[in-house]
């Protein structure tokens, strides 16, 4: 029998993509019969989707919640003004004397006794997931003390290339820069895989560390068919003047709603009329856009909806046949989660990225895809009104759960 020890900092009742992600693939593994520990930092549900129903098959005298020194209360959303400031004021206190890299700066006190234990048990699989990244550092110390196990780090952002760890940024002096930067090479030697959630992300890790790149592998996020209704599996041709946007408007995600705008407002100038609707299911409105140059026609063609539990995306995406899909601009590199919910319920995708693995896997399956260009926008949205809905390839089984898992099974020893 297969047995892993997976070190995911988040993991249900905590919220989070990265919890999302590992007990997800612990489920499936566990059903493929390979044994799953788990360690994670100890503390109560959090506001938000916390995927605790995909951990009921798991042994619960496996999962090791452990206590870490970074005051939880610094994670949480701000519910006011004032806690909104005093959060600022304790993050920024923290970073100058105390957590100078990241929150799990000092998780190796509880987290290397823990783990050295359960290697000690059997286990010869180590999986570990950032971020925050320095939990990555702190298993390369297990490897080098116990050179028989696969140590398996799982990029899901790569370290020193994000924001958090950048130089006067975040990290405000030049030493925590370079301990960050030592951190990531000697966690990268010492493992036996690197997994990205996306070949951009490789390929950008493997220009810095060209002598490692060979052990750097794609791992893609993925969808779980199991949350989904089944009865919501279905195209219907006559829903194709509405398409559907799940998800945050992040500030560069918003150029992009401006641009959809902008697009509509010159057809009708030109005489062209425009059907199609765009619901937001989202946690903004559309006051979000009152200083906007396009206001009048945003109020015109777009909806703005409260945004929704995961329970509820089959019920809302089976309304729909386009799904709308929108990288950052300045991320293009990224594949946002409620693609997988758009891939899983075998959706037409209507996605806007300044390229990117994303923007090219959807155009060579014929989905629509546009940069940040007035004039590709206005194209999709001229093919959206002609009903050219053929020819879609909707087969995305490659990202579904099981097939990664299968995938993961082959790097266990």
């Amino acid at each position: 029998m297969k047995k892993v020890l997976i070190i995911s900092y988040n993991f249900p009742p905590k919220s989070g993509i990265s919890s999302r992600r590992w007990v997800k693939l612990a489920k499936q593994l566990n059903r493929k019969g390979v044994e799953c520990h788990v360690i994670t930092r100890n503390g109560g549900k959090e506001k938000g989707i916390n995927w605790s129903k995909d951990m009921v098959e798991l042994d619960s005298t496996k999962i090791h919640r452990l206590k870490n020194l970074y005051p939880r209360f610094l994670e949480k959303q701000p519910t006011s003004f004032f806690i909104r400031i005093i959060k600022y004021l304790g993050i920024k206190l923290l970073k100058s004397f105390f957590f100078k890299v990241d929150s799990a700066q000092f998780f190796y006190h509880k987290l290397i006794p823990k783990a050295k234990k359960i290697i000690r048990s059997g286990v010869n699989n180590v999986i570990v997931t950032g971020p925050p990244h320095s939990i990555l550092f702190h298993a390369s110390v297990l490897k080098n003390e116990h050179p028989h196990i696969n140590l398996i780090l799982d990029y899901r952002d790569a370290w020193n290339d994000e924001i958090t760890y950048e130089y006067k940024t975040s990290l405000r002096s030049f030493s925590s820069k370079m301990n960050s930067i030592q951190m990531e090479y000697l966690a990268l030697v010492q493992a036996d895989k690197v997994l990205f959630v996306t070949d951009d992300m490789r390929k950008r890790t493997a220009n810095l560390y060209k002598n490692l790149a060979h052990k750097f592998e794609v791992f893609h996020n993925f969808y779980d068919h199991e949350d989904y209704d089944k009865s919501n599996l279905n195209i219907d041709e006559n829903l194709t003047k509405k398409i559907v946007y799940l998800g945050t408007l992040g500030s560069g995600r918003r150029k992009a709603l401006e641009l959809l705008a902008q697009a509509i407002y010159q057809l009708e100038l030109r005489g062209e009329s425009i059907s199609t609707r765009f619901h937001f299911y989202t946690n903004e409105t559309l006051t979000l856009f009152r200083t906007s140059s396009y206001k009048k026609t945003m109020q015109k063609y777009f909806v703005f909806h409260p945004i929704v539990e995961t329970t509820e995306v089959s019920k809302i995406l089976s309304n729909f046949s386009y799904c709308l899909s929108i990288n950052d601009p300045n991320y293009s590199h990224a594949f946002g989660t409620k693609i997988f919910d758009y891939m899983a319920m075998k959706k037409h995708i209507f996605h806007i990225s300044n390229g990117g693995e994303l923007f090219e896997i959807l155009e060579k399956k014929n989905h629509m895809v546009a940069t940040y260009d007035i004039e590709m926008i206005q194209l999709v949205l001229k093919r959206i009104e002609s009903l050219q809905t053929t020819n879609f390839d909707i087969n995305f089984d490659r990202f579904d759960l099981k097939v990664q898992t299968s995938k993961l099974i082959n790097m266990l020893q």
